[in-house]
């Protein structure tokens, strides 16, 4: 098993660099919550992309990025951290999707006015 290095931050929620978790540091108030979102970054470590389809809502969570706004940056398709270029794909393809439904209806409402 690799060693991994876990640094805290200022922004965002959580994310991995190749072998380093990086948290928000107000989340090691909330230990349960801490350790919660550890291991759901172990699990981007080991490949399974898939797991923040499944897995996105959590109340807890919820409620902590209520209440800390600068956590609100986790929701870009795109980071910039430590000179690396990140891509959330899932949220890329989220916004794409929400992109192409509003071309489409306002397309679709100037074909009727027309």
């Amino acid at each position: 098993m690799k060693r991994i290095k876990i640094e805290h931050m200022d922004s965002g929620v959580a994310h991995v660099i190749d072998d380093t978790i990086y948290v928000n540091k107000k989340l090691t108030n909330n230990t349960k919550l801490y350790n919660k979102i550890i291991m759901h970054e172990i699990e981007h470590l080991e490949g399974n992309d898939d797991i923040d389809l499944f897995e996105s809502f959590d109340l807890e969570l919820f409620n902590f990025i209520l209440k800390n706004p600068r956590t609100w940056t986790h929701f870009l398709p795109i980071h910039i951290k430590k000179n690396k270029v990140i891509v959330c794909r899932t949220f890329l393809y989220l916004y794409l999707f929400i992109i192409g439904w509003i071309v489409f209806i306002y397309l679709m409402t100037i074909y009727v006015i027309l």
